[in-house]
């Protein structure tokens, strides 16, 4: 595996943080949460209307044949990895302003008292 530059991946399993260093890290987490707990078999080539090119577009999808053609690559739930990148997403996004607790609930398909939680849990922090 190559050290990843970016420091935003540190906390990625090994296998995603791979496949960032190859194909850039939203297209990393976006197979990540397509295919948590799953294998994935990487073909030589993409074929027209496959479901990594559906997820991750044409250009990384063959990115992603280069680095891995023919692994079987096994993902890893991680399910606590994605609730807490998205919890920051949602902090972000409430600290930057112009959304309500109520459209973020509707976003993130969460209710508002659960939105309210997440935005909150940093303030008892220092």
């Amino acid at each position: 595996m190559t050290k990843t530059a970016n420091p935003e991946t540190h906390d990625l399993p090994p296998l995603i943080r791979q496949l960032a260093d190859a194909i850039g890290e939203d297209a990393a987490v976006q197979l990540f949460q397509r295919f948590k707990g799953r294998h994935l078999t990487i073909p030589f080539k993409i074929p027209p209307g496959n479901v990594i090119a559906e997820t991750i577009g044409d250009d990384k999808a063959a990115l992603l044949c280069k680095h891995f053609r023919g692994e079987n690559l096994m993902f890893p739930n991680g399910a606590y990895l994605l609730r807490r990148r998205r919890d920051e997403q949602i902090r972000a996004e409430w600290q930057k302003g112009g959304v309500t607790q109520g459209e973020l609930a509707t976003r993130y398909q969460l209710t508002e008292r659960r939105i309210n939680a997440i935005i909150n849990t940093n303030k008892a922090k220092p």
